[in-house]
């Protein structure tokens, strides 16, 4: 082989090497950038699961609060006294459990 030649392929070797060098630098950057996304996205997936959370207990309470409210509407409704009575004592029920509504909607809020 001259002398031409192999300078010929060294600087076509060299050429190949600055390539896979600047590719492998951009595979860096791009693999760097798709670490951050996923840290990223982890705590995303962090605040969603812990509104989730909230919102299932939230819901939980809710029904509670309606199952007791309608547990008191069946004793008011159950009782025999008059029509008279039964609506004074159905409506001092309600108050009270707009009453307690207001309470814990006020916890809530803490």
């Amino acid at each position: 082989m001259e002398l031409k030649e192999l300078i010929a392929q060294f600087e076509q070797v060299e050429k190949r090497l600055l390539e896979v060098l600047a590719e492998r630098n951009e595979l860096r950057r791009q693999l760097t950038e798709a670490d951050g996304d996923r840290e990223q996205l982890r705590g995303q997936v962090r605040q969603q699961a812990d509104q989730i959370k909230k919102l299932q207990k939230k819901q939980e309470t809710l029904q509670n609060n309606f199952q007791k409210q309608y547990n008191i509407t069946k004793i008011v409704n159950s009782i025999g006294a008059d029509a008279k009575e039964t609506a004074a004592l159905k409506g001092k029920i309600e108050a009270y459990i707009q009453d307690i509504d207001r309470c814990i909607a006020y916890l809530s809020q803490l």
